[in-house]
């Protein structure tokens, strides 16, 4: 076993290019951590497909959970590189953090994903937890409430404009829908120019 992971593993780093990796996989048919470095092999070669079917293979036969976890960010990750498969790549990493919740990776994989399917907010979302849950920047810690709150409530802000608001008591943020509700006038202006020129409020 250790002589055919460093034959795979030499392959993978370019050392025997011209040994065809098919012919390891023939050699050991039910082995799938053979399987697993030759997806590395044809995906650092740009052959994305070919590396998909290997992973696939890989999973079907069962890996330890350090190799499974890795081989499955590696196949969500290669499915949304494909351009055609955004949504499978969804299901697999929406699949992978229900399994390994604490695994970053994957997080920040599923939110590539979710970018590449326009679900920006969501995205966004993701990177800032795990910014915030992660980082060692006094800087950052010290708009840590801030993060937190936008993290949650970034679907407020619409559009190619960020605004700064200055509530009184008057007015009140839906921040589902993210209007601004105001309560004496009974009227619902949505976040825009000519909204926020209304009230004692600016943008930048």
């Amino acid at each position: 076993m250790k002589e055919q992971l460093t034959l795979a593993i030499k392959l993978q780093k370019g050392e025997i290019r011209t040994i065809k990796t098919t012919s390891l996989v023939c050699l050991y048919p039910n082995d799938s951590e053979i399987y697993l470095h030759c997806r590395l092999v044809h995906d650092s070669m740009g052959l994305e497909k070919e590396a998909v079917e290997f992973c696939e293979k890989a999973v079907r036969l069962g890996l330890k959970e350090e190799n499974l976890k890795d081989a499955f960010v590696c196949l969500g990750s290669t499915y949304r590189v494909l351009g055609n498969y955004y949504e499978k790549s969804l299901e697999v990493l929406t699949e992978v953090r229900k399994l390994f919740p604490d695994y970053r990776p994957v997080q920040i994989f599923l939110s590539l994903t979710l970018y590449s399917l326009k679900r920006y907010s969501e995205a966004m979302e993701i990177v800032l937890k795990n910014l915030i849950d992660t980082t060692d920047d006094e800087g950052l810690h010290n708009y840590q409430r801030a993060l937190e709150y936008y993290a949650d409530h970034l679907r407020v802000i619409k559009g190619m404009y960020f605004y700064l608001c200055i509530v009184d008591e008057s007015m009140f943020l839906d921040s589902e829908e993210g209007y601004w509700l105001y309560k004496e006038e009974g009227i619902r202006y949505k976040n825009s120019k000519k909204a926020l020129k209304k009230r004692n409020t600016c943008y930048f």
